[in-house]
C-alpha cells in the first residue's frame, strides 16, 4: 500500500466511481512533488492519508458536466476563453488568440493547444516590381530574433528594449542572397522539447524575392494546462493553472457569438489551408478568395477584384489607401525551412539591427515608406501571429 503512494497514480483497472475519482485528485496534488519529498515517512504517513480523505469527500460533493452545458464565454471582454461543445476552445486576448483541443472528465480540463510546426513560418511570391527581395516580418518584436545573409555578419531583427513599434515590418534591399539564416534566443531555456535540445537556427534557400515572415514566439500559452470547473453562488467558475484568477461564465448576445462562431469558422478553414496565405499590399491577411470574384493578373502576380479589374491598369505599381480593402490580393505559397542546430561562433555580429525603433528617439524609429500613412485602428494585426497575452497574476 505504501509503494502505491510514492508515484503518482498512472492508472487503475477497477470499475468504482469514487475510485477513479481519487485517482484523478492524488494525481492533481501528486505529481508537482519531487520525488525525493515524497519518499519522506512524514509524507507517506500524514499528507496522504488527508489527501485521500480529502478525495473521498469531494468525490461525493461534485456534480458532473457535460460539453453542451459548459459551452460559452469565460471571463471579460480583454481576456479569457471560449469552451466549446466540439470539445475545441479560443484562448484570446489583446489582439491574438490560441485555439486548440479540450478534454472533460467531472470538473478537472485539459487543454491541448494548437502549435505551429517550427518557430519560423515563411511564404513567398515573385514579383517583377521588386529589384532585390522584401522581407515583411511579423512577431519577431516579441523575442529576440536574428538574421544572416548568406556570409554577412548576424544581425538582430530588432533592437534591444526595442518599443513604439510601427507595422508593417518591411525591409527592401537590391542585394538578392541565396540564403537566409534565421535563428532565436529563448528567454525561458526551460521551454525546449523533452529532449533539451532544440533548433536554433532555420535555413531558407532564396528562391523567390518576395517574403512573409512570421516569428511564433514559444511560451507558456501554447504548453498544455489544466483548468477546474467550479460552482459558486450559482456562476459556473473557470479556474485554470495560466492565472490565479478565476473566470466567470458569461451571456453572450446571439450577435457576439455569431461572430465567435464565424471567427472559429474561418480558423478551421485555415488550418486547412496552412500552405498558403493571402494579404493585401498592407500586409492584412484574407481568407482565400473566391476565384470567380477575382481575376488574376500575370503582369503583377495578384488577384484584382472583378468589381475594380481594368485590363489598362498596371498593377504591378498599385497601393492601397485602405488597410481593410481586399480589392487587390496576393497570394504567397509556405516555404519549408531547414532546421540545423550548427552554430558558427566565429561569425561576426553586426551591431546594427534590421529595424530600429524607440519611443524615447521617435525620430530615429523605423517607419514604413512604401504604402501610404493610414491612422491606426486598433483592430486585428498586420502580419498573423499566435502568442496569447493573457495576463498572469
Amino acid at each position: 500500500m505504501i509503494a502505491f503512494f510514492m508515484a503518482p497514480v498512472s492508472f487503475y483497472r477497477g470499475k468504482q466511481h469514487i475510485c477513479s475519482r481519487m485517482i484523478i485528485i492524488l494525481n492533481t496534488f501528486l505529481l508537482p512533488i519531487p520525488a525525493q519529498i515524497r519518499s519522506y515517512p512524514l509524507y507517506k504517513k500524514i499528507i496522504l492519508p488527508v489527501l485521500l480523505l480529502l478525495t473521498l469527500y469531494t468525490g461525493y460533493g461534485q456534480s458532473d458536466h457535460s460539453y453542451k452545458q459548459l459551452q460559452g464565454r469565460y471571463g471579460g471582454t480583454s481576456d479569457g476563453i471560449y469552451l466549446f461543445e466540439d470539445r475545441t476552445f479560443l484562448l484570446y486576448g489583446y489582439a491574438t488568440m490560441v485555439f486548440g483541443k479540450y478534454t472533460l472528465e467531472k470538473e478537472l480540463l485539459s487543454f491541448y493547444p494548437d502549435k505551429p510546426e517550427q518557430v519560423f513560418s515563411v511564404y513567398a511570391r515573385k514579383d517583377t516590381a521588386i529589384k532585390g527581395i522584401r522581407l515583411a516580418f511579423g512577431g519577431f518584436e516579441r523575442g529576440s530574433t536574428f538574421i544572416r545573409f548568406d556570409e554577412a555578419p548576424v544581425k538582430r531583427v530588432f533592437n534591444e528594449h526595442a518599443n513604439c513599434f510601427s507595422a508593417p515590418f518591411v525591409y527592401d534591399t537590391i542585394y538578392h542572397p541565396r540564403q537566409i539564416t534565421l535563428s532565436h534566443q529563448l528567454d525561458a531555456p526551460w521551454r525546449l522539447p523533452k529532449t533539451g535540445k532544440g533548433p536554433n537556427s532555420f535555413l531558407l534557400p532564396v528562391q523567390a524575392n518576395d517574403y512573409i515572415l512570421v516569428y511564433h514566439q514559444p511560451d507558456r500559452y501554447h504548453d498544455p494546462f489544466k483548468g477546474r470547473i467550479i460552482t459558486k453562488d450559482g456562476i459556473l467558475l473557470l479556474a485554470t493553472t495560466l492565472t490565479s484568477r478565476q473566470f466567470a461564465k458569461q451571456e453572450d448576445a446571439p450577435d457576439q457569438m455569431t461572430e465567435v462562431a464565424e471567427l472559429k469558422a474561418a480558423y478551421a478553414r485555415s488550418r486547412g489551408s496552412e500552405t498558403v496565405m493571402y494579404t493585401n499590399d498592407r500586409y492584412r491577411p484574407f481568407e482565400e478568395p473566391d476565384t470567380a470574384a477575382y481575376t488574376y493578373d500575370a503582369g503583377s502576380n495578384q488577384y484584382i477584384s472583378n468589381q475594380v479589374f481594368d485590363k489598362k491598369n498596371n498593377y504591378t505599381l498599385y497601393k492601397s489607401n485602405d488597410y481593410h480593402s481586399d480589392a487587390v490580393l496576393r497570394k504567397y505559397t509556405l516555404v519549408r525551412l531547414v532546421e540545423t542546430d550548427k552554430s558558427d561562433p566565429g561569425a561576426k555580429a553586426d551591431p546594427y539591427p534590421l529595424f530600429y525603433t524607440t519611443c524615447e528617439e521617435p525620430e530615429k524609429s523605423y517607419k514604413y515608406k512604401g504604402i501610404p500613412e493610414a491612422p491606426v485602428t486598433g483592430k486585428a494585426p498586420l502580419i498573423p501571429t499566435v502568442a496569447a497575452p493573457v495576463p498572469t497574476d
